[in-house]
């Protein structure tokens, strides 16, 4: 009844072999999976996840904080956000709000990445379609792969140039 008929995007991004982070990406991504989306409401990754902590089953992994790599609880779900933020990108939705992360991380393109932390960086995007949105989150073949299905009305297609006016990164004793 809401128009759900059709794959209107997908984007998947490669897992890395850090056991924690892997497995709290298979964790946020069972409160993703089955995601219904109504027409012209909006869509908060940290509603839809929630706060990673232990209690709900989130282990310590590897996050930004300060520009470093440190520790925290739910380590590696960013890799959701940039993930979904590209499915929301390619079905052509409202993005509302997202955040690069401080540095590049190559597994990710440039330009097309969005970091999370519970309470202070959210996604979103909104459902300005007349259809309703579902989304389907999973890992399996060393990828996490988010996909949308509505109805499809949208064409979206990416061009990339060549970098210029590269700068070096400072180098950082951790």
């Amino acid at each position: 009844g809401l128009g759900i008929v059709e794959q209107i995007s997908t984007f998947a991004t490669t897992l890395t072999p850090d056991a924690d982070r892997t497995d709290n990406i298979r964790i946020a991504t069972r409160y993703l999976n089955g995601t219904v989306v109504q027409p012209g409401a909006e869509f908060s990754l940290n509603d839809t996840i929630g706060e990673r902590t232990p209690e709900r089953g989130f282990h310590r992994a590897p996050v930004i904080s300060g520009g470093k790599l440190v520790d925290d609880y739910g380590g590696g779900v960013s890799q959701i956000s940039t993930t979904t933020y590209n499915a929301a990108f390619f079905a052509g939705l409202e993005l509302v709000t997202h955040r690069p992360h401080s540095f590049y991380i190559s597994r990710y393109p440039e330009g097309r990445e969005a970091t999370l932390d519970y309470d202070t960086i959210d996604m979103i995007w909104r459902n300005d379609t007349s259809t309703g949105v579902l989304v389907q989150a999973f890992t399996g073949g060393g990828e996490l792969t988010v996909r949308f299905w509505g109805t499809d009305s949208r064409e979206v297609s990416t061009s990339s140039s060549p970098r210029r006016d590269i700068t070096q990164p400072e180098s950082r004793e951790l």
